[in-house]
């Protein structure tokens, strides 16, 4: 994945937790790329792109755990890989029409 295109989802992340009242979790134990936290939940983010190919950790130390990738048509070539508890999240522009988040799974709490 191109740096460019690994920054765009890191920021889409971002600004979709913010929008949900997660702050970014400074010093954090788990082991995901990004982790946020409310005064809740932890929820941690696990960036798909070439080098995480099938090697998605089982267990990342967060109370919710999504995978984000960049394009509709890789969900469906990773889905069957990512544990069942994960959330998936896409941030992309698959019509065209600008970027747009979409949820396909909700994590789930161990």
């Amino acid at each position: 994945m191109k740096t460019e295109e690994k920054n765009k989802l890191i920021n889409a992340v971002k600004m979709w937790c913010l929008c949900r009242g997660f702050e970014e979790a400074e010093n954090s134990d788990c082991t995901a790329d990004l982790v946020f936290k409310n005064a809740e939940k932890t929820v941690g983010f696990i960036i798909f792109d070439e080098q995480t190919g099938n090697s998605f950790p089982l267990e990342t130390g967060c109370d919710l755990t999504y995978a984000v990738i960049s394009d509709p048509e890789k969900r469906s070539a990773v889905q069957g890989k990512i544990p069942d508890t994960w959330g998936i999240l896409c941030y992309g522009n698959p019509y065209g029409l600008g970027y747009m988040y979409q949820v396909y799974r909700e994590a789930k709490t161990l």
